[in-house]
């Protein structure tokens, strides 16, 4: 199996010359538990003076930088920019990277790669978790990425949003609930072809739908519906064994 590196970064801005102060890593080898790696990069490294208020406050960086602390808390989760793009370097080269919006993170690793003297070497065609599940979901754009979520079941605390290991773990979580289910994802499908929803809440019926197909799963594999116990009407609706796959009439 090729090397899997799900990625998320804290940035200093949306601009071109934006750097990141957090990089978050999860490494994925077949047959291995997934390995997870997070640094913090040096302010010195960072050109702050150039960094936009509104990408920092997101990312709450004078909140949990390290060297924002009071007192300064430097460990092996902090590094000086060059030696933490090695590190990435180190563990990508030759993995496909999938991610949330993955290009903006490989392109601000990139630039300051090659300023560097470092060659980005990861797998070329980047994955995107949300295009992925909005896909599965037959959602067009733009989406909605906390209802994309919600129709797959994932979810993250509240504190690790918008920090580069918790947005890395959405984006594995996220790319995982997609490949892991197609029956139930198939049932899903079928639901809507039996329910249709109005226009304009496709979402939220295929995250309903979810949600009760996800509590009768057992009950409709095994061919008892009534077992479950569930009173929406609509689930009267599902053919028996849908969750096997079984989408014909």
């Amino acid at each position: 199996m090729t090397r899997i590196c799900f990625i998320d970064l804290e940035t200093t801005s949306l601009r071109p010359d934006r750097r990141a102060w957090e990089i978050g890593v999860i490494v994925r080898d077949e047959d291995e538990d997934d390995a997870e790696y997070c640094w913090f990069v040096d302010i010195d490294d960072l050109d702050l003076g150039n960094a936009d208020p509104a990408s920092l406050r997101i990312g709450r960086f004078y909140d949990r930088h390290p060297e924002m602390l009071k007192p300064v808390q430097l460990g092996d989760d902090w590094a000086g920019e060059e030696t933490a793009l090695r590190w990435v370097e180190d563990l990508t080269r030759g993995a496909v990277i999938v991610g949330v919006n993955p290009g903006f993170d490989t392109e601000t690793l990139a630039v300051r790669m090659r300023e560097r003297g470092i060659c980005p070497s990861w797998n070329y065609r980047l994955v995107d978790a949300r295009t992925l599940a909005a896909g599965a979901l037959r959602m067009p754009p733009p989406w909605d990425v906390d209802a994309i979520l919600s129709a797959f079941g994932v979810s993250c605390p509240e504190e690790l949003r918008h920090t580069a290991m918790g947005d890395a773990k959405l984006a594995r979580d996220l790319f995982d609930a997609v490949l892991a289910e197609p029956p139930l994802a198939t049932a899903v499908e079928r639901w809507m072809e039996l329910n249709p929803a109005p226009a304009g809440g496709e979402v939220a019926a295929r995250a309903e739908a979810r949600e009760v197909l996800a509590d009768v799963a057992v009950a409709f594999v095994e061919g008892e519906p009534a077992a479950s116990g569930v009173t929406s009407s609509a689930a009267s609706s599902v053919p028996r064994g849908l969750l096997r796959g079984d989408v014909s009439d």
